[in-house]
Formats: C-alpha cells, structure tokens, sequence
C-alpha cells in the first residue's frame, strides 16, 4: 500500500507545486543592514520612509514593507538588484 502512495499518488501532488524566484531583501539596493546582536528584523528598507519636519526621514522595517501588500509584499514587488 505505501509502496503504491510512493509511486502514484504522490507525483501527482509534486506536479502540482510550482518554484519561484523571490527576491531576498538583503540582495536589493535599497535595503540598509541593521547590526543587532538579537535580530534582523531592525534592517530597515529605503524605498519607503517618511520625512519629518525637521527633514529626518524614518524609514520602514525591511520585514514589514514584505509583509504589505501596498509597499514591497511578499512578491519583492519594488525589488532592485545591487
């Protein structure tokens, strides 16, 4: 029986799944490397940010403009190679 899963049933759901290339975040130029000895997720994106009124901008986390379907998604939408 396990041998006949193995052997048919499975390639039909390998056929199935689809590979794609999705950009990584830390091969794009805008993306600015944050040192934390704890975590990545400080890195910070510089495609989307906000000046203030001082004229300092503050830019996104890198993780949640590909988490934000309007900014960067899941996809890499704004994604430029360095």
């Amino acid at each position: 029986m396990i041998d006949y899963l193995c052997m048919r049933v499975l390639p039909l759901f390998m056929a199935k799944i689809t590979l794609r290339e999705i950009p990584s975040c830390q091969n794009c130029i805008y993306f600015e490397q944050i040192n934390h000895p704890f975590t990545t997720k400080l890195s910070q994106c510089r495609r989307f940010g906000e000046r203030d009124e001082n004229g300092l901008i503050t830019y996104e986390y890198a993780d949640l403009c590909r988490k934000n379907k309007h900014k960067c998604g899941p996809d890499g939408n704004y994604f430029e190679p360095k």
